[in-house]
């Protein structure tokens, strides 16, 4: 039951670690691991919902088909109202909740269908914005001796509001709107929670015998790296895909081991997947001896990668 335990990689850890080495690698490789990070969390709960599930009930499920066939009516309709989408939202993660299916497909759902356009193309906002900035001058000034500002000129103020709020995507206003709480509060919640540890009666030989903690070590530190660089050079030779200026297949060896780094979703699914106080030990230790391992070879095939060219940073 433990084998999408070694599946995640996390992403803080991971991307905090090549960022302390910055100079030693191009610009690119950071998009590239932090692209990979979100792809494996996304198919890490994609994993919990489909495999970590142990009853299905159709009527609340099809209730949430029901939430996410409004959100995507809601969505080519051309709402924008963010508050609209949370409510729906809320509700569609109620109802998958009750259906059995692991509440976190919900927000992987919603995260989908999130618009990703603004509603403004940039190249009518200059335009926009001079032409209503101009009118709300205009108007104070006629009314500078009135008390208070006329319904037309508060229309307008409103209308250069919204034009504001509506230059960027929904998707970048809830990302600037969350980010300090999931960064600050629900992350650090999050990993304190998953990663306490018990440790009685465990000898380094029983350790590294078990087959859970061996399992979880080899797919993290083994298993990771020779896929992520396997599939790379694959793609490379296809011509899907080439490196990026700067980039040596060292530095891809590296992002490879920094992958191994599992930590908060990899106890996550461990709890899940793992019943029984002994199960949850040996795979807690082999997560954080793994993602130990893997973060220290992956930082030394960093430190001796060929530094990247000027124009590539």
């Amino acid at each position: 039951a433990g084998w999408g335990i070694p599946m995640a990689t996390d992403i803080a850890f991971a991307v905090g670690i090549l960022t302390l080495f910055s100079r030693k690698v191009p610009f690119t490789l950071k998009i590239f691991l932090l692209a990979l990070a979100i792809v494996d969390d996304l198919g890490a709960i994609l994993v919990i919902a489909f495999f970590y599930t142990e009853q299905i009930h159709q009527v609340a499920l099809g209730m949430a088909a029901v939430g996410i066939a409004v959100i995507t009516i809601m969505k080519y309709s051309g709402v924008r109202q963010i508050a609209l989408y949370s409510v729906v939202g809320f509700l569609v993660w109620i109802a998958i909740l009750k259906s059995g299916v692991h509440a976190t497909i919900s927000g992987v759902i919603m995260g989908l269908l999130t618009p990703v356009a603004a509603l403004f193309p940039k190249k009518e906002l200059p335009h926009k914005f001079r032409n209503l900035a101009n009118d709300i001058a205009e108007s104070i000034e006629k009314e500078k001796d009135e008390k208070e500002l006329s319904h037309t000129t508060v229309e307008k103020i409103h209308d250069l509001h919204t034009v504001t709020v509506e230059s960027s995507s929904p998707l970048d206003r809830l990302i600037h709107m969350l980010h300090p709480f999931v960064s600050f509060f629900i992350m650090p919640v999050f990993a304190f929670v998953n990663a306490g540890v018990h440790i009685a009666d465990i000898s380094i030989s029983s350790f590294l015998s078990n087959s859970i903690s061996l399992g979880i070590i080899l797919g993290l530190v083994i298993g990771k790296p020779i896929g992520v660089t396997l599939f790379s050079f694959i793609a490379i030779k296809l011509k899907l895909a080439k490196l990026p200026q700067g980039v040596t297949w060292g530095h891809m060896i590296a992002v490879g081991f920094l992958a191994g780094i599992g930590f908060t979703m990899a106890l996550f699914i461990s709890n899940l997947a793992l019943k029984g106080p002994e199960y949850e030990m040996f795979s807690k230790l082999g997560i954080l001896t793994a993602s130990v391992i893997a973060g220290v070879i992956g930082s030394i095939f960093l430190i001796i990668s060929k530094d990247p060219p000027k124009e590539a940073k």
